[in-house]
């Protein structure tokens, strides 16, 4: 099925002129002149240089400051100049990065503006989002991104663009307002929220900015049809950059946390505090402590039906484990299919397997960049559970040691070790080692081996190599990987074992002359999966038969999907329902949308039927979302799956809702309802958080299940209400 809204292709011949020819190809901006910006230093003392945070470029300082204009179009017409002028300025005191945007438009009453809430998706608004590469080191970068409305954005970009953490959070402030010609912003990003180079006077820099109603994205560094703004290799530079005080960089977050939850006589009341501590060690490595953790602001995880014989792999969200989780990124990474195999995976942390919570005692982290190294060092201790290995139990430890160093410009190799020490004895633990090259613009090498060792299974090993190209018409694909039959990760995510793996893609994105289309695009996906012993175990197979993206930046795909297991066992899809041990092939076709998110009335799904095991299968979609104004959004999901097997008939069906109504970009609600008819749940989850001063929030989050076989039919679970205030104090 499609995943992504712009894909491609190959012919046999073109193919292989590629793959000769890509090894003597530039690295990247070779020959070209790249972007650079001077940043303007400011005396703090002087009063004509004082910057009020206002959203107003009235301040006398702006007027002097060099602008980075001279945009240019990556949407949709690559290369061609940007049809609406942007001027972007950067100054500086020793604490404090500025930075004021100036985004003109022909028709200013159409700026689109409806996201308010903190860590909104800039992509469905009018935006503009600065990527700034503090180590100059052409991998890892900083993203802030606005809107007209003022919303704070951010998150981390890790491997040129590879890794994108939208969950990581950081300290800095934002003030915009609409004008008589456009909007305008000005960001206030402290120095103490960053981890930089002392030595390095020049920063990669790209800015990126959207105008939707033209479906038009434009950036200040050129940036062709196959990449974007978080290929930090492909930026312009910052330059000017001197005399820069973190000062302490210290931050301490102590917190409070009161709750109830359960029900009748059974519910009960708690009060708890723990502590938070950040400093910055020198302004290239950062120390995270923890106390007596708390992750009651986090949100939970979507509901999910799994008609697989595998578990399913859900994302990290909690704050503690976020900052710099880039550099722990160790293993197999393909553009498609399902996460097979994480070396370390932080949700094996404080999460047991039915997905509750494990207390967490403490935990420490130190991550950062020195010079061409990075480093990454974890231990966390945990309380409670059952003490057994690989179940997270009390007095568990977990420890990870990350270390990588860039060779020259392009290259990189790096270790990973991770131990599981339980509280009953033994430890699990792993060891690898992984490199990755960039051949060229397009072409990126990877490779890595690991070492299992672990009291129950022995020691076994896995490992793998991957090539992954991306030209603007053409793209491609290769992966191969191996698992051995005893390899264990306890700190880890592994979908299967004993198995070899093969998986390539190869994708076609024309841009023909046809009236009202933007681009077409067809591609073919596929993996093989066999036994150590080469017998074929399981095969998939998919392709996008006729896609096309309109002008209007809507997406139509009719697609193809099929399948070949081999089945040594019998295993239950659903309650009742099992499928016998045998060989099955299967194939189903689609018919997927996805429409245009950034109007105020936007829809997306998707229509698949075909065949099943030795049975049928219809499986449906429809996500409807209103976004009417700033202070109102609204999305309803519905997900049904209907399956005929000669073992049972049933239905599953998942509804999801999503609430919000931000009043400021510093105070918001949210609520989110949940109704999975195949776990027989209904889940409520309402969310108030008001940050009351920078890096300072409360939360007030209510929590209530019902046991469900239908909708009208259920019965109250559990239910609890927490409130979560936090304080900082930073030097």
């Amino acid at each position: 099925m499609l995943t992504t809204i712009e894909r491609s292709g190959n012919g046999r011949f073109r193919l292989a002129a590629a793959l000769l020819s890509l090894l003597f190809v530039p690295r990247p901006g070779a020959g070209a002149e790249a972007r650079a910006l001077a940043a303007a230093a400011l005396d703090p003392g002087a009063p004509s240089t004082g910057i009020v945070l206002d959203g107003w470029l009235d301040e006398p300082v702006w007027r002097t400051v060099p602008a980075a204009s001279g945009f240019v179009q990556r949407e949709p017409k690559a290369g061609t100049p940007a049809t609406e002028p942007t001027e972007v300025k950067v100054a500086y005191t020793p604490t404090t990065l500025y930075i004021a945007i100036h985004a003109v438009d022909s028709r200013p009453r159409e700026v689109v503006a409806r996201a308010m809430e903190k860590d909104s998706d800039v992509t469905d608004d009018d935006s503009v989002s600065i990527v700034l590469d503090t180590f100059d080191d052409h991998r890892n970068a900083y993203f802030f991104a606005t809107n007209a409305n003022g919303v704070r954005t951010d998150a981390l970009i890790s491997d040129d663009g590879d890794g994108f953490n939208l969950e990581w959070d950081g300290l800095w402030q934002v003030a915009a307002r609409r004008t008589e010609d456009g909007w305008s912003a000005e960001m206030a990003i402290p120095f103490s929220t960053l981890r930089f180079a002392p030595d390095h006077d020049a920063w990669g820099m790209n800015v990126r900015r959207l105008v939707r109603r033209k479906a038009e994205e434009d950036t200040w560094a050129p940036i062709s049809v196959e990449s974007d703004t978080t290929r930090v290799s492909l930026a312009g530079r910052l330059t000017g950059l001197q005399g820069m005080a973190a000062g302490l960089n210290l931050r301490v977050k102590p917190f409070a946390i009161a709750s109830g939850s359960g029900l009748g006589p059974a519910a009960r009341t708690a009060q708890s505090t723990g502590l938070d501590l950040k400093w910055g060690i020198g302004r290239g490595l950062g120390l995270d402590l923890t106390m007596k953790t708390d992750f009651a602001e986090s949100e939970s995880d979507d509901q999910q039906v799994n008609l697989s014989r595998f578990s399913l792999f859900l994302p990290e969200k909690r704050e503690f484990f976020l900052e710099n989780a880039g550099l722990f990124e160790f293993g197999p990474r393909t553009p498609f299919g399902p996460t097979l195999f994480r070396p370390f995976f932080s949700r094996r942390i404080g999460i047991n397997g039915d997905g509750r919570a494990v207390p967490i005692e403490w935990g420490a982290r130190l991550t950062g960049r020195s010079g061409p190294w990075s480093l990454g060092l974890m231990d966390v201790r945990t309380g409670g559970g059952s003490g057994q290995v690989g179940t997270q139990g009390g007095g568990d430890g977990w420890g990870v040691v990350r270390v990588r160093r860039q060779v020259g410009g392009s290259a990189s190799v790096g270790f990973l070790s991770t131990r599981h020490d339980a509280a009953t004895g033994g430890a699990n633990s792993v060891y690898g080692a992984d490199a990755d090259y960039q051949a060229n613009e397009h072409l990126k090498l990877r490779g890595f081996y690991t070492l299992s060792d672990d009291p129950r299974h022995g020691a076994d090993q896995a490992g793998g190599a991957s090539a992954i190209y991306r030209g603007p018409l053409w793209r491609w694909s290769l992966d191969a990987l191996q698992i051995g039959d005893r390899f264990q990760p306890d700190m880890g995510f592994l979908l299967r074992s004993g198995i070899r793996r093969y998986a390539g893609s190869l994708t076609f994105v024309p841009r023909p002359e046809i009236p009202g289309i933007r681009n077409l695009f067809f591609e073919g996906r596929g993996e093989l999966y066999t036994g150590l012993d080469g017998r074929t175990q399981s095969a998939y197979g998919s392709a996008d038969l006729f896609s096309f993206r309109t002008k209007s930046d809507d997406v139509v795909s009719f697609y193809t999907d099929a399948t070949f297991e081999r089945l040594t066992d019998p295993f239950e899809i659903h309650p009742g329902v099992v499928i016998p041990s045998g060989r099955y092939s299967f194939q189903d076709f689609g018919l997927w949308y996805e429409g245009n998110a950034s109007r105020a009335v936007s829809a997306s799904g998707y229509f698949q039927k075909g065949t099943f095991y030795s049975g049928d299968r219809t499986a449906e979609s429809l996500t409807l979302r209103l976004r009417p104004s700033r202070f109102f959004r609204t999305e309803t999901s519905w997900e049904r799956n209907a399956v005929t097997l000669p073992g049972g008939t049933f239905t599953t069906t998942i509804v999801r809702q999503r609430l919000a109504v931000p009043l400021t970009p510093d105070l918001s609600t949210a609520a989110f309802v949940q109704f999975n008819d195949a776990a027989h749940l209904l889940a409520m989850n309402l969310h108030l958080r008001w940050i009351y001063r920078p890096g300072a929030d409360i939360f007030l989050v209510l929590n209530q299940t019902w046991d469900a076989p239908q909708l009208g039919t259920r019965s109250l679970r559990d239910r609890q209400a927490i409130l979560k205030m936090t304080y900082l104090f930073s030097a």
